[in-house]
């Protein structure tokens, strides 16, 4: 692949990745009725609002679930691949695969933006509890609640630590490797065939 290849194929892979990474936190805080007025989650549905809100109508909610963020996720991730198929000789034009390999990225994103967030939550309450109370901290507190809660009620404290986090990034990251990896690797089997 020549340098500008190179360069375009980042470019691209990066912008789309990031602006993905804000659909699903904009998914997650919904779901999980996060306080808008964190400026956190104002910044997230204010860079998402142009792409969902136009479509908000057609696509109603379901089960707690915006379906808006989820369908606009999938065509940025969709775009993604299309446009990557252009720069790359080893992936070819198939929009099964593209949609394939959509689904699977977008799993393994809501996966990894949980991963994260438990991670820093994590160590910033043993190292800097502090901070706590600072909006990007509360906000990644209030997505990862729900996952930690059940969690502490299955897991008693060993020698005073609370190990649920540790389950619980365990099932995510085996829950990854398992059917999200696969998900996107089938996708991307398609398309290189």
């Amino acid at each position: 692949m020549n340098p500008f290849n190179s360069g375009a194929t980042f470019l691209i892979a990066t912008l789309f990745n990031l602006y993905v990474l804000v659909l699903v936190l904009r998914f997650i805080a919904k779901y999980f009725n996060a306080n808008m007025d964190n400026p956190v989650a104002n910044f997230v549905m204010v860079a998402t609002d142009p792409l969902c809100k136009p479509i908000a109508d057609y696509l109603p909610d379901i089960a707690g679930i915006e379906t808006v963020s989820v369908f606009v996720a999938l065509a940025v991730e969709f775009v993604k691949y299309f446009l990557l198929s252009f720069l790359s000789a080893s992936l070819g034009f198939d929009v099964i695969a593209f949609l394939v390999m959509a689904i699977g990225d977008l799993l393994i994103q809501v996966a990894t933006v949980f991963i994260y967030a438990i991670i820093i939550v994590v160590v910033l309450r043993m190292l800097m509890p502090q901070t706590m109370q600072q909006p990007i901290v509360m906000f990644l507190v209030t997505i990862t609640e729900p996952l930690l809660a059940p969690a502490r009620k299955l897991i008693p404290l060993v020698g005073g630590f609370d190990l649920s986090p540790l389950a619980v990034l365990i099932v995510l990251w085996l829950i990854q490797i398992i059917i999200f990896n696969p998900i996107f690797y089938t996708g991307l089997r398609m398309g290189m065939s």
